[in-house]
């Protein structure tokens, strides 16, 4: 099952934006080097040479310039790798949910059964569930799903498992 954690969706969110800001601050600042590009940061512009000569990428020490190329280089790949993975975990919970909800059809079709049954028969045959996908699979509201937990730990059927990171879990107890 994936993890599907507001906290790190929005950390992810974060760290793209401080990215891009970096990567904006430093081509803003010391510029790229290349001709017709950015070529001079506004370092250069507003000190000249005479200050801040070291900025500007065409007097710097050749290992400097690796340096900054190579942090470039990993932002961008940082970059383009936190996006593949934003991507890709959007892809495995749209899989989840539709997977939850093949089995709620499922077993909604047995005669007698309530939706909490329901809840029940897929817990037993998944043994546990993300807690946030329940109310987007039944299509009821928060504290509906919270009723049904509640029911089922009472029942000690179930148990939450409710993690420092991630989203929490209704486990099934054997």
């Amino acid at each position: 099952m994936v993890n599907k954690n507001p906290r790190k969706a929005i950390l992810i969110n974060i760290l793209i934006i401080l990215l891009i800001v970096n990567l904006f601050l430093h081509v803003l600042i010391f510029g790229t080097g290349i001709r017709g590009v950015l070529q001079t940061g506004v370092s250069q512009i507003l000190l000249g040479n005479k200050l801040l000569s070291i900025s500007a990428f065409s007097d710097m020490h050749p290992g400097l310039k690796i340096a900054s190329f190579c942090t470039i280089v990993l932002e961008l790949a940082l970059l383009f790798f936190v996006s593949f993975r934003k991507k890709q975990i959007k892809k495995e919970t749209n899989q989840d949910l539709n997977t939850l909800k093949r089995l709620r059809t499922k077993y909604s079709k047995m005669k007698n059964q309530t939706e909490l049954d329901v809840l029940y028969n897929i817990l037993k045959e998944k043994k546990k569930v993300d807690v946030s996908n329940l109310h987007h699979v039944f299509d009821v509201d928060k504290d509906t799903v919270k009723e049904w937990i509640e029911t089922l730990e009472s029942g000690d059927l179930a148990e939450l498992n409710d993690k420092k990171l991630g989203e929490p879990e209704l486990i099934l107890k054997k």
